[in-house]
């Protein structure tokens, strides 16, 4: 059954007891919330080997990443970062592989020192669907991931102990959403475009070094002959 942070007093403890023993934020706490209590258990009792570990939060939403579906993902991610809904929905509305894309699991999952979360998410949406983007693409470092498992956790129960992420209070979504989803796709076009230009004069570059290779290696031959 999904966890009840207020029906479930021990589990919300173990998960404080945990976060506290590895001295994580409390926005880990809030994502294990959100996941089964199964799951849960799979992330926090497989032992961690903290001598080579430099980043303990990327390792447990790593783990979290590795037995949850996209969608469970997805619920983490707008959890933890506190978006509004009317960007939920629209990236609710998007393909899965749109969704790994603009969460960027585990290390751009969670977006630290930003006042404007939605903002910048609504930028991830519209470079991930960006017209030129190749839709036959996954997102560039996307672990496989297991798809079963329902999404748990009051997320709701979580956050009346512990507050929301104060950059929600920030931000009201505009009502020109689709408007702003649509300079942001132009301008990702814009630095496309930008940056194939630049590859082009680069291969020019490199073939005019071959041809003068080749030239001087040519004339290196027809001095060779003449001595």
């Amino acid at each position: 059954a999904a966890w009840q942070a207020g029906d479930c007093p021990e589990d919300l403890r173990r998960i404080e007891d945990f976060t506290g023993q590895y001295g994580l934020e409390d926005w880990i706490g809030i994502a294990l919330g959100v996941i089964s209590e199964i799951q849960r258990t799979q992330v926090m009792n497989q032992p961690f080997r903290l001598a080579n570990v430099s980043n303990m939060s990327n390792v447990i939403m790593s783990r979290i990443g590795d037995i949850t579906s996209v969608q469970q993902r997805f619920d983490i991610f707008a959890t933890i970062n506190g978006l509004d809904e009317t960007v939920v929905r629209k990236l609710r509305a998007e393909p899965e592989r749109v969704q790994e894309e603009v969460m960027e699991w585990p290390k751009g999952v969670k977006l630290v020192s930003v006042r404007n979360v939605n903002g910048v998410v609504v930028g991830r949406l519209a470079t991930a669907t960006a017209p030129q983007r190749s839709r036959s693409e996954g997102p560039p470092a996307v672990r496989s991931r297991a798809r079963g498992g329902e999404a748990g956790g009051d997320r709701d129960g979580w956050w009346d102990k512990h507050g929301r992420d104060e950059d929600r209070s920030d931000f009201s979504v505009p009502e020109t959403l689709e408007k702003q989803v649509e300079q942001e796709r132009r301008r990702a076009d814009i630095e496309r475009k930008r940056a194939e230009a630049a590859e082009s004069a680069l291969r020019k570059a490199l073939a005019q070094v071959e041809e003068l290779k080749k030239a001087n290696a040519e004339l290196s031959r027809r001095v060779d002959s003449v001595r």
